[in-house]
């Protein structure tokens, strides 16, 4: 389903689509704490692509958010490994050499 305002990305702007059911049989409690961990084992297909696990990563943050968890940035880790860990060692060189 593709009608507009069906795919939301609250939080993440343009990553994570998701589509919010208010009455969802699950759905994440605003006072409860939430720690999430993702592994990242597959790599994009380019180096200059964003690592499509990553788009797992906003869509959960996108529906924790929407649900009314506050947003924590301790709360989910990423776990780069194989093929998905390429990519995250680079970004964090470039971002001790900036």
């Amino acid at each position: 389903m593709d009608s507009p305002g069906f795919w939301t990305t609250p939080t993440i702007h343009d990553y994570g689509k998701s589509h919010f059911l208010p009455n969802g049989a699950f759905k994440p409690q605003p006072g409860h704490t939430y720690k999430i961990v993702f592994a990242l084992t597959q790599g994009p297909k380019t180096p200059g692509e964003v690592n499509p696990a990553l788009d797992v990563v906003a869509r959960a943050v996108n529906l924790y958010v929407a649900s009314g968890v506050p947003l924590h940035w301790d709360s989910a880790l990423t776990n780069p490994s194989g093929r998905g860990g390429p990519n995250a060692e680079a970004a964090a060189r470039h971002k001790e050499a900036t």
